[in-house]
């Protein structure tokens, strides 16, 4: 028989990744390239699972917050656009995993996440020759996949 469990986490720890993108232009011979680094990130969120003797099996979800940089260039063409923007981004994230009690305070586990930041799109003007306005549009997502030795403090060992 299986006991429900209910928890809140704020993960301490934070992660980067990159994404980088290039894609040509049609009616040129330039590109564009898309770059962005989540510089930090981490979630707060809660789980709820089932326990099975020393064993957690749960779901998660709740909110995800980053640093990201995003670089974007336009290259090949006159005149060369780029443009630079920096950001704190709030999302959302939800995933699965499962736990095991080693003993009375340690455990091992993995998770899988899918976070998610949202589209963003920016405009900008290129004054340096001759006028020009570009748009440009990227959602920033991604997945997590985790594998998890924790410590808990204190005397637990009663399990989860």
């Amino acid at each position: 028989m299986g006991v429900v469990n209910l928890q809140v986490l704020l993960p301490i720890g934070t992660g980067s990744v990159q994404k980088r993108r290039v894609q040509a232009l049609a009616t040129t011979t330039g590109s564009r390239n898309l770059n962005t680094r989540a510089n930090w990130f981490t979630t707060i969120r809660g789980r709820l699972g089932l326990t099975v003797c020393d064993a957690l099996m749960y779901v998660t979800g709740g909110a995800a917050v980053t640093r990201d940089r995003t670089n974007w260039d336009l290259a090949g063409v006159t005149p060369a656009l780029s443009s630079r923007f920096s950001q704190t981004r709030w999302g959302w994230t939800a995933g699965a995993g499962t736990e095991l009690m080693l003993g009375c305070n340690w455990s091992v586990g993995a998770e899988f996440l899918y976070l998610n930041f949202g589209q963003r799109t920016r405009t900008g003007l290129n004054t340096a020759t001759t006028p020009a306005t570009y748009r440009f549009g990227h959602d920033s997502n991604l997945w997590l996949a985790r594998f998890l030795v924790n410590y808990r403090i204190g005397n637990l060992c009663c399990g989860y």
